[in-house]
């Protein structure tokens, strides 16, 4: 790509507008991408758009998508392709993916749904066909423009998702893209029949699992969350001041509540407040699939009770200084699933899994209580972002 500076400020000049614009991450993955879509996608320059105003096809909004491919009839021009661009530190999770998905309602109302959506971190892209069912399912890398218009070329990427045999009601609200997962991960916890005992991770244990316990466990929103959560007893020597016994014990719970909006909870008690959840963790936005493969990320915000929220810089720095291997691109990466076959405690990706997730929920609280001893004096109107040496 072309690269210019003025005023020592470094451009790029565009590939499809030809005038310089500000060289931000955002713009070099847009840029990478317009040279890939022009030269080996063999797209038309005058097809090809970027940060395009929604209106243009006729549609109320004040919306913009990053890059649209067009191609037109005799009558009217549809947007073949729509692609949405992210930060290289932005992981491409289920929550991008709905982002584009709520662009392209706005073409469904005119009966011009794109053929092809696309994400991308610069790092790599996803890629997804509209197929007969009018459901999105994954391809490789699409073929040329002209084969895009006529859909052929693609390849499916496959996806062999577990289904549980039991078909429960409660998941009916479940987006459809995400189910089999947010299925498989519930009846994960759900499941006594496995007792979660083998997995070690640096700085805790699990003494005991206490199986299927009714909870109903608070949050800084003031709400409860009742459930069945999967209830482990730990010891932790290096987060002894998690306790306030003499043997470093702590419960930690993990509870799979499906709606339109699905979380995983993680509940913590250490005798020192009642049970509340430590971790809500939106599987709407934190999941990213590809094929039967499942990655689960966290954007490591936190609220603090009444102190509110704090800075998600400073839990990040906090978790990297303990558990360097957590953080991702200034994200929490909690591990890879194989969503192929039922989830078991006994497979190594679970077991690493849990192995995060525990690791994260105990950074969680631990920097809570840092963060309200360093904070107890203050107005929580003036809390300055947090940077803590342990």
């Amino acid at each position: 790509m072309d690269i210019e500076y003025k005023n020592g400020i470094k451009y790029f000049r565009c590939l499809k507008r030809g005038r310089l614009i500000k060289a931000t991450p955002e713009e070099e993955v847009r840029q990478q991408l317009l040279k890939t879509l022009l030269s080996d996608l063999k797209v038309p320059k005058d097809m090809l758009h970027v940060e395009e105003r929604i209106s243009k096809y006729g549609v109320e909004t004040k919306d913009r998508v990053d890059i649209v491919i067009d191609y037109e009839t005799e009558e009217y021009c549809y947007p073949l392709v729509i692609i949405e661009c992210k930060r290289p530190e932005i992981p491409l999770t289920y929550q991008v993916m709905q982002q584009l998905e709520r662009y392209n309602d706005h073409f469904v109302v005119n009966e011009f749904a794109a053929k092809v959506l696309g994400m991308t971190n610069g790092h790599t892209i996803d890629w997804f066909l509209l197929g007969e069912d009018n459901q999105y399912k994954q391809v490789e890398t699409p073929p040329d423009y002209q084969q895009i218009i006529e859909g052929q070329g693609f390849t499916y990427i496959k996806n062999n998702s577990y289904i549980s045999s039991v078909q429960d009601e409660d998941f009916e609200d479940v987006p459809t893209f995400i189910r089999p997962f947010v299925m498989n991960i519930s009846n994960l916890f759900l499941n006594e029949q496995y007792v979660i005992s083998s997995i070690i991770g640096e700085g805790f244990k699990i003494v005991e699992d206490k199986g299927l316990r009714l909870e109903s466990n608070g949050n800084a929103s003031g709400g409860n969350w009742d459930g069945e959560y999967r209830c482990l007893l730990l010891n932790s020597e290096d987060f002894n001041n998690v306790s306030t016994d003499d043997t470093n014990h702590f419960t930690m719970g993990f509870c799979v509540f499906p709606s339109e909006t699905p979380y995983l909870a993680c509940s913590f008690d250490n005798n020192i407040t009642p049970n509340h959840n430590s971790l809500q963790l939106r599987l709407n936005d934190w999941l990213r699939i590809k094929g039967s493969k499942v990655e689960v990320w966290h954007d490591g915000t936190i609220t603090i009770g009444h102190l509110g929220r704090a800075k998600r810089e400073g839990l990040i720095m906090f978790v990297a200084s303990i558990y360097p291997e957590l953080v991702v691109n200034n994200h929490i990466f909690l591990g890879e699933l194989d969503n192929s076959k039922k989830l078991s405690f006994s497979d190594e990706d679970v077991e690493l899994f849990m192995s995060n997730l525990i690791k994260y929920v105990l950074c969680r609280e631990k920097f809570r209580i840092e963060f309200k001893r360093i904070n107890s004096t203050r107005d929580f109107l003036s809390i300055e972002p947090l940077s803590i040496k342990t």
